[in-house]
């Protein structure tokens, strides 16, 4: 008996350990193949690129009308397509997935004729508190807040032939950026001036301000292909060349496209201002009576593309002093 259950102990024993070694064996790693590689190495090309400046280009480097944030840093655009090179490090195809930080990345390889196309689509969302407003000489310190959207989308093919470049067509390479302003809800925590003199954020005011940019790249052969090596050698293709990053990306409002005004919402043309600043006397802090302050500043601005804004300003008439007796 005893010889038997320490042959039973032993084969369970065996049983166990292999059950255990199915179990914990992983899968030797697979290479890459050749197209991957070239496709994943490409990203990381153009996220350094990309990473050299391109938050500051033109209109992506200057302040939102009236505000005091670009849009450029709004989406911290210098890194898109550094999150997207990121993520698809670990593999090419991705469903929707949660970047984290408000960034979601969708991508797609499909095959023709022994070339591969790469599709990556990201989209990012980031909001900016405490910024300020400027207008009619009267600044409003941390009382606007500001929400960002961008919509990265970018193709790229690798041929039979081995040449791997961003494809450039009609909706790639592309950036949209869509910026929308309010004044935050507690307005008593916002300070205000009109020059030296400290004023108070009423009841009533009330800001929209929407921007909405495009980011594009020019074509200079017109084939097609945004590459950094060519055929003579590396760094030889338009990506590679010195200066191509403010040579190549055309950065202008969108016009016609328009864009993001909630995260369901859309609107056409370029972008407006509107906004009521309603002012009182300051009400406490001061040294000495300050004089009664009771002002209104409206501001319009249908298309951002077109002109300056309207502001106008309208208070009480004074009111008049007591005659007195001779």
């Amino acid at each position: 008996m005893v010889a038997l259950r320490r042959l039973l102990a032993m084969m369970v024993a065996t049983a166990v350990t292999a059950a255990l070694g199915l179990v914990w064996t992983a899968a030797p790693a697979q290479a890459d193949e050749a197209w991957e590689s070239a496709f994943k190495n490409l990203m990381s090309r153009t996220a350094t690129w990309a990473d050299g400046g391109l938050s500051q280009l033109g209109l992506l480097g200057q302040p939102l009308p009236l505000l005091g944030v670009s849009p450029g840093a709004l989406v911290d655009a210098d890194t898109l397509v550094d999150k997207a090179s990121d993520a698809l490090a670990s593999g090419l195809t991705k469903g929707d997935v949660d970047l984290g930080g408000g960034t979601r990345l969708t991508s797609s390889v499909s095959a023709s004729g022994g070339d591969h196309l790469l599709d990556v689509l990201l989209t990012t969302k980031r909001e900016v508190a405490d910024k300020d407003l400027t207008l009619a000489g009267v600044t409003l310190d941390k009382a606007v807040g500001v929400t960002g959207w961008a919509t990265l989308h970018l193709r790229a093919r690798h041929t039979a032939a081995g040449e791997t470049y961003l494809v450039r067509d009609g909706d790639t390479p592309r950036i949209d950026i869509d910026a929308a302003a309010r004044l935050r809800a507690d307005l008593d925590q916002a300070t205000a001036s009109v020059g030296i003199l400290g004023v108070t954020l009423t009841a009533g005011s009330t800001l929209t301000a929407r921007t909405h940019l495009k980011v594009t790249m020019t074509d200079p052969n017109g084939d097609g292909q945004l590459a950094f090596d060519s055929a003579a050698g590396a760094n030889t293709g338009e990506l590679g060349a010195a200066g191509s990053l403010a040579g190549l990306v055309q950065v202008a409002l969108d016009n016609s496209g328009g864009g993001k005004i909630s995260d369901t919402e859309t609107e056409p043309g370029p972008g407006s201002v509107h906004g009521v600043v309603k002012l009182g006397a300051a009400v406490s802090g001061a040294p000495f009576a300050l004089p009664a302050v009771a002002a209104t500043v409206n501001v319009d601005w249908n298309d951002i593309s077109v002109g300056t804004p309207t502001v106008t300003t309208t208070a009480p008439s004074p009111s008049r002093p007591a005659s007195r007796r001779p």
